[in-house]
């Protein structure tokens, strides 16, 4: 019987199919990797290009809508409803454009955004959030609030910018809350009340009146004593809007301040509460305009001259007949007019 030798098989030798799997597997991955960059590398050229071509067309319909030129006027408007289809893919190049110092630019660009509307609010959300240029954050807050209820999603970053050390800022992201209306934002609007600069002090007035929280009409009462004329008046408008529950905060600075303040507070008393006959707040007015200065008289003729009633009319023409400030006079009889024509 014959035996085959056996020779041994070395170490290397055992190893050799492996590497031929190893070697098969790296070439398939190396050509399967070519192919995912060169895929991924014309995606990406494609984008880059999309995102040119976007630009350039933005830019050159934001030439004509833009333009005061004569010879554009006919295609204006067709420029401008042209970039609204756009939509959010116009956002980022209008974003860009923010800082023109010209303003019918600047308002062709807040416009447009603002009738976008919604698909744009993520982009200005991102824009409020990473850009510092103050200028192009006022007017993005601007254009937010141009879009009213659409722009709720934009809450958050708003809130934020209203505490933004450019005062510019702060003032147009609270007129933007104010517009957007929601209620919930009303402490952050009432807060900015005492902001040390008198426009977004104006602001945070005029936008707590767009939201009607009567639970602040006391702050809203101290505002009439503002050094700022545009936070007194706006303030005044907005316990006028809040209506006859800010009447007894109004009655209350009338009794503590003999000023001007005070004098606002009766006008704006009569405001809050027209056309509701209420006794108690007749009887307040009355009393102003049976003592005190002219100017306190006058202005407590002016906010009866809101309420209704025969006998409040009968009050007046009663008390014209003992008073000698022409001012006030003229005041009695033009609340005597108001409550004839509204009867």
């Amino acid at each position: 019987m014959r035996f085959r030798s056996v020779i041994p098989l070395s170490p290397l030798s055992r190893l050799f199919p492996l590497i031929v799997m190893f070697a098969f597997a790296s070439s398939l991955y190396a050509a399967v990797s070519a192919a995912v960059s060169e895929t991924v590398s014309v995606q990406t050229d494609e984008a880059s290009a999309d995102t040119v071509n976007i630009s350039g067309l933005v830019d050159s319909l934001f030439v004509i809508a833009s333009s005061g030129e004569l010879r554009y006027r006919e295609q204006v408007e067709p420029a401008k409803e042209e970039l609204v289809k756009l939509g959010a893919r116009a956002a980022p190049r209008l974003v860009e454009k923010l800082t023109t110092p010209d303003a019918r630019e600047r308002l062709t660009i807040i416009r447009t955004l603002a009738k976008i509307g919604g698909p744009a609010v993520p982009h200005l959300r991102r824009s409020l959030v990473r850009l510092e240029n103050a200028l192009q954050l006022k007017r993005i807050c601007w254009a937010l609030g141009d879009m009213n209820e659409a722009a709720a999603p934009a809450l958050p970053e708003l809130i934020v910018s209203a505490s933004n050390p450019d005062w510019q800022v702060r003032e147009y992201s609270l007129r933007a809350l104010g517009k957007i209306g929601d209620t919930s934002t009303a402490q952050y609007v009432i807060d900015a009340l005492s902001d040390p600069v008198g426009q977004v002090r104006k602001s945070a007035a005029w936008s707590a009146g767009q939201l009607k929280t009567a639970e602040f009409s006391a702050v809203l009462a101290h505002t009439l004593d503002d050094e700022y004329y545009g936070a007194r008046l706006n303030a005044a408008d907005a316990l006028a809007l809040i209506g006859p529950t800010a009447a007894t905060s109004l009655m209350a600075l009338i009794g503590a301040d003999d000023g001007a303040a005070g004098d606002l507070a009766c006008e704006t008393l009569g405001r809050a509460c027209a056309g509701e006959n209420d006794p108690v707040v007749t009887s307040c007015l009355i009393d102003q305009l049976l003592e005190g200065r002219p100017s306190r008289r006058a202005a407590a003729a002016r906010g009866l001259g809101y309420c209704a009633g025969q006998s409040t009319s009968a009050s007046l023409q009663s008390l014209r007949l003992t008073e000698s400030d022409p001012y006030v006079i003229q005041m009695i009889d033009d609340a005597v007019r108001r409550m004839s024509s509204s009867e």
